[in-house]
């Protein structure tokens, strides 16, 4: 009984480093998260709507924003990346160490949470360059992107096709909108 159950351990957890692997090597080759007909643009015309159109300086200034956070995020993505791996390796394992995985998840979220405040601050740092109905229909943009992140990963309902009454809050209600 013990053989049967490690062995299915075994099988889900090297599907679960084959999982994050295809992710990480995914990422890799995709490239960034944003649209990749862009290029350096970080709007395109038909994205903003005429009268919130960016001028020349703000599309500059948003551009080296950009640049800045890349280069800010990469080592951090980096180092969450290396600590995935050894999470993943520590779970394969035979005799895992669930003291050091604590510590990893721990470490991960700490990095993740790093990344959250950057570009928060970051966002607050642009929006001072945007007029109201710009900082308006940006922050709309984000929400809007956002949304993925509460949705469920799991169970019959994933993704966007989620109905209300299946959320967290009171009544179901997920919140935002």
């Amino acid at each position: 009984m013990k053989e049967r159950t490690l062995t299915y351990l075994v099988i889900v957890l090297v599907v679960i480093n084959v999982a994050a692997l295809g992710t990480i090597i995914y990422q890799r080759v995709s490239g960034p998260f944003w649209r990749p007909d862009r290029g350096d643009d970080m709007m395109s015309p038909q994205d903003v709507p005429g009268n919130l159109s960016l001028r020349p300086e703000q599309r500059q200034f948003l551009r080296d924003s950009r640049h800045r956070m890349d280069s800010l995020m990469t080592p951090i993505q980096a180092e969450i990346g290396k600590k995935r791996l050894e999470l993943m390796s520590e779970m394969d394992s035979n005799r895992p160490d669930t003291i050091k995985i604590d510590q990893l998840v721990t470490e991960i979220g700490v990095l993740q949470v790093q990344i959250e405040k950057t570009m928060v601050h970051n966002f607050i740092e642009d929006s001072k360059s945007f007029s109201p109905e710009q900082r308006e229909w940006f922050l709309r943009k984000i929400r809007q992107r956002a949304k993925w992140q509460d949705k469920p990963m799991t169970g019959p309902r994933q993704g966007p096709e989620q109905t209300p009454g299946q959320g967290f809050g009171p009544d179901g209600d997920r919140g935002g909108e």
